[in-house]
């Protein structure tokens, strides 16, 4: 996921949480590589004051890379059970024109201690099958407990994941801010577990994280959602359900749009070079100041830093934080 905002107190205000190495082959896309990619998803398009970024990012790939996709995890982090969510990913599933037999479907974690899931498991035997000559990536738009559990249950697996690509993280010498308001986001895939995130980097992994910064290259606006409705099908499925939200981020933030952040995440492994991005960053966990409403908070919490700067890394990551003036024009089409 992983970009949500819980509506409090009469619109008083808002905690907004959002729910990020490859360059193995430069191509338009990544179907017609023939790269493979597990997602992993807490998806909650069409719940009432729930992100909606989660849908955008899978119907993207369905979109572009359906045959790339290998399955689909559905994890903890935006109802108090999985069972919506998972009736909503199998909704986004059809309205592209597939099915769980066609692309599986797993209940993944449903809190940050559950590492047996049934997406654990089986993400753990579909690396226990796939040759290390051929290493896939994982999208993960939420917490990382069903992908830990995947290595927990699998250790080998590790080598054979090219990449995670995640949703959150922050340079050490720039905090974005969105809207007029200019909120601080906060980095709730992160937080939601960051023993997992932890476990991971300690993996040697590698990572690519999605920011803030970039995702503020691309926002959907009311015109953009009327192209979508027009579009018919998953798209007007999708701007019907982001119209609350929307009006969510115009009220909060004062924002003519709003953000899909996990949509970016799709793209980038789609088509990676339509993005800057800047490898071989440090990447050191800081105790920096909270937020809540946007603003500075009482108390410090932790928070994935990137810099080039550090001489002590958890790892090496690759950070994106950029896009072109072609790049909303590009994305917004994909999605039509």
């Amino acid at each position: 996921m992983i970009a949500r905002f819980v509506f409090l107190f009469l619109l008083s205000g808002f905690i907004f949480s959002f729910t990020g190495w490859t360059n193995l082959v430069r191509a338009e896309d990544a179907q017609a590589t023939g790269k493979q990619v597990w997602i992993d998803t807490d998806i909650s398009t069409g719940l009432a004051f729930k992100d909606v970024d989660d849908g955008y990012a899978l119907t993207h790939a369905l979109k572009h890379y359906p045959d790339a996709v290998a399955g689909i995890s559905v994890t903890y982090g935006n109802a108090p059970t999985l069972a919506r969510p998972l009736k909503i990913a199998a909704k986004v599933l059809a309205l592209n024109g597939q099915s769980q037999e066609s692309i599986p479907l797993y209940s993944g974690a449903t809190s940050p201690t559950d590492f047996d899931s049934a997406g654990s498991r089986a993400l753990a035997e579909f690396l226990r099958q796939r040759s290390a000559n051929a290493p896939i990536a994982v999208l993960a738009l939420g917490r990382l407990t069903t992908i830990a559990g995947a290595f927990r249950l699998y250790p080998e697996g590790v080598s054979k994941v090219s990449e995670v690509i995640f949703v959150g993280g922050r340079r050490l010498d720039y905090e974005p801010r969105v809207g007029k308001r200019q909120f601080v986001l906060t980095d709730s895939n992160y937080w939601g577990d960051e023993a997992s995130f932890d476990e991971l980097l300690g993996h040697g992994l590698h990572f690519a994280l999605i920011s803030t910064e970039v995702a503020l290259h691309f926002e959907i606006t009311p015109a953009d959602l009327r192209l979508l409705s027009q579009s018919g099908g998953a798209s007007a499925w999708l701007a019907r359900h982001s119209k609350l939200w929307l009006r969510i981020w115009r009220l909060g933030l004062r924002e003519n749009g709003f953000l899909p952040f996990d949509l970016l995440a799709s793209v980038y492994f789609n088509s990676p070079e339509k993005m800057t991005c800047d490898d071989q960053l440090g990447l050191r966990i800081l105790s920096l100041p909270d937020f809540s409403f946007g603003k500075r908070g009482k108390k410090n919490r932790n928070h994935p830093v990137v810099s080039e700067n550090f001489s002590e890394s958890r790892g090496l990551i690759r950070y994106c934080h950029s896009a072109g003036p072609a790049f909303h024009d590009q994305v917004l089409e994909e999605l039509l």
